[in-house]
């Protein structure tokens, strides 16, 4: 077979936020008004024609971010000109981090690349972590093992992933858990200022509200593997035995399904070590509900494992440092040395949403495939 192409389900578990670039925020007063609760994004030029606010006006009132000013001339019409109305979790949001929308229709979507590059790093970690661990810099790391553009060689060209449209988001609210010394002791608190974490939860100070696909949101795309064009190449793949059992379909499984199997395997173990790091560090107020969230994770990848045609991955906003390099370099979160007085990668950065308020990890998707 040459190509082999398989049409996926996208579902968010944990809130997901894929931002559209640098500067992809709305902004108070400017882009979006805030009232009873509410998030009201405009249009323009329904601000300009249904809430008859002329261009001059509007334009005095966009510079200066003048809030109460646009309300007091729409007044009554604003549901009518806004193209978006969100609930929103705090009650003074300022930026709103935006998911990336497709330029014509206007809908949310998870890049096929976005999508690609988390597999990548779990791929990454699967074939090569002796080899990048005695490899001497990054680029002599990533041809180690998945070969070079130049040669042919590299092997993401074999994978090739959709975009995956989704029709709904909704606001989170984000906060950092942070480790602090206190008393000699390093603690998990939660981060409110540069220099000031404490065990106490505050909805707001050093928190981000972003715009996600909240939990249960489902998407479809596809992810297409060219087999043949793996054979072919063959000879000039590093670790090629290795990532030839990917394509290996002897035991009955298809080629997703044996990227399922690794996938899993990948996001089971991050999880436990997840887990350790939250109970190593309990002290913070809601911890015990962060622990929690991850115990479902793993009751999630654990079905998936049982039914080998889904996996759970960590990808996008609030990934952190473990999930975008693909978790190669740490076999303990609490060993990851020192930056002077301070742990490394001491910090993660938790969904806080919901009424009853959950506490999750971000970034969770699981993919299904559709038969």
């Amino acid at each position: 077979m040459e190509n082999e192409k398989y049409r996926i389900k996208v579902e968010a578990v944990t809130p997901v936020s894929v931002g559209g670039g640098d500067g992809a925020s709305w902004k108070r007063g400017v882009d979006y008004l805030y009232k009873d609760g509410k998030v009201y994004h405009l249009d323009l030029e329904r601000v300009r024609t249904i809430g008859r606010v002329d261009p001059g006006t509007l334009a005095e009132l966009l510079i200066r971010g003048d809030e109460r000013g646009l309300m007091e001339r729409i007044g009554s019409r604003l549901p009518q000109v806004a193209d978006c109305v969100m609930d929103c979790p705090l009650t003074m949001p300022f930026d709103i981090k935006t998911f990336i929308r497709e330029g014509l229709s206007g809908r949310a979507y998870i890049p096929g690349s976005t999508l690609k590059g988390a597999i990548r790093s779990v791929l990454f970690t699967e074939w090569g972590k002796r080899e990048v661990r005695n490899a001497e810099n990054a680029r002599e790391m990533e041809d180690a093992v998945f070969g070079m553009m130049s040669d042919g060689s590299d092997f993401m060209r074999f994978v090739q992933v959709g975009d995956i449209p989704f029709d709904h988001t909704g606001l989170v609210n984000t906060k950092i858990f942070n480790l602090h010394k206190d008393d000699g002791e390093w603690r998990g608190g939660w981060k409110h200022k540069r220099e000031e974490t404490t065990d106490s939860f505050l909805q707001t100070g050093f928190n981000t509200l972003y715009e996600c696909l909240m939990p249960r949101s489902v998407g479809y795309g596809t992810i297409v593997m060219h087999k043949k064009a793996f054979e072919l190449y063959g000879s000039k793949q590093p670790l090629y035995k290795e990532k030839s059992k990917l394509f290996d379909e002897s035991e009955g499984y298809n080629t997703f399904e044996n990227l399922c199997d690794i996938i899993n395997s990948h996001t089971f173990d991050y999880l436990k070590k997840e887990e350790a790091f939250f109970l190593k560090y309990k002290h913070a107020d809601n911890s015990e509900d962060i622990k929690n969230g991850i115990r479902r994770l793993q009751e999630i990848a654990n079905q998936c494992i049982e039914k080998a045609d889904s996996c759970l991955l960590k990808m996008a906003a609030g990934s952190g440092f473990h999930s975008i390099t693909g978790d190669w370099r740490y076999d303990d979160y609490d060993d990851t040395g020192f930056d002077g007085p301070k742990k490394k990668l001491k910090s993660r950065k938790i969904a806080a949403y919901g009424d009853p308020m959950r506490f999750n990890l971000m970034g969770f998707v699981k993919l299904t495939l559709e038969r």
